[in-house]
């Protein structure tokens, strides 16, 4: 006699019932805000012309300005430009990132920040390669988290499960929806539509993916079995 056993339960990771690690590392952004903000204009100066990634700078003769470009690609992740766009992304940290320190652990959430704001730089690089208009803000990070804790969400991954659960719902929804609104923003933006400039709606969406895909890289201890296949 066989049994059909049914599929294990999904996670429910609750959103904002958090660890106190996820309000510090949130409360990192709002440190580092006001320190430049308050810092000596000099200083101010040289964090921003320094820190934020510029595409032009990476057509620059200057080999020691090229290589602090490619260190752009993570730095500029920590810069925001006034004290609502470090809330915003604080909030979107907050909302995200309690599941992903729960199956990652604190070091865990920390590297799938760094390589989802990595990840948005690139495709902001890719898209906008050569021009000198700026971009900072912990959105494209922030953005890799919400992707990875909304597959958390769906299913609790075994490391290495590159893939699933993306193509099931809520995940692949949210996905499409994500992508969309970007896209649209990008496009209105480029065809003269007038939208806020400096919205890295590119790099939202390559943070985005890079979280999604590579959530499955830092989870910690033992899963459960996967689901079923679909009928």
């Amino acid at each position: 006699m066989t049994h059909d056993f049914p599929p294990p339960p999904r996670s429910s990771e609750p959103l904002f019932l958090v660890p106190w690690q996820v309000p510090a590392f949130a409360g990192l952004f709002i440190a580092l805000h006001a320190l430049v903000t308050f810092a000596p204009i000099g200083w101010k100066a040289w964090a921003y012309n320094s820190l934020a990634l510029v595409p032009s700078m990476f057509l620059t003769d200057d080999p020691a300005r090229t290589w602090l470009s490619v260190a752009d690609l993570l730095t500029y992740g920590f810069l925001h430009a006034d004290w609502t766009h470090v809330i915003v992304n604080c909030a979107l940290l907050m909302a995200a990132a309690g599941p992903v320190q729960r199956n990652c652990g604190t070091l865990g959430m920390f590297l799938l920040f760094a390589l989802s704001t990595i990840g948005g730089g690139l495709a902001h690089l890719a898209v906008h390669w050569g021009e000198s208009n700026p971009v900072i803000g912990a959105s494209a990070g922030a953005a890799g988290l919400i992707g990875a804790a909304l597959r958390y969400r769906a299913r609790r991954l075994s490391q290495g499960e590159i893939v699933a659960p993306i193509s099931r719902p809520p995940v692949i929804t949210f996905t499409w929806i994500w992508i969309g609104l970007n896209a649209a923003f990008f496009l209105w933006d480029k065809l003269g539509g007038g939208f806020v400039t400096g919205f890295a709606s590119i790099a939202h969406i390559g943070g985005y993916v890079a979280g999604l895909f590579l959530a499955s890289l830092f989870v910690k201890g033992a899963r459960p079995r996967p689901w079923p296949p679909r009928p």
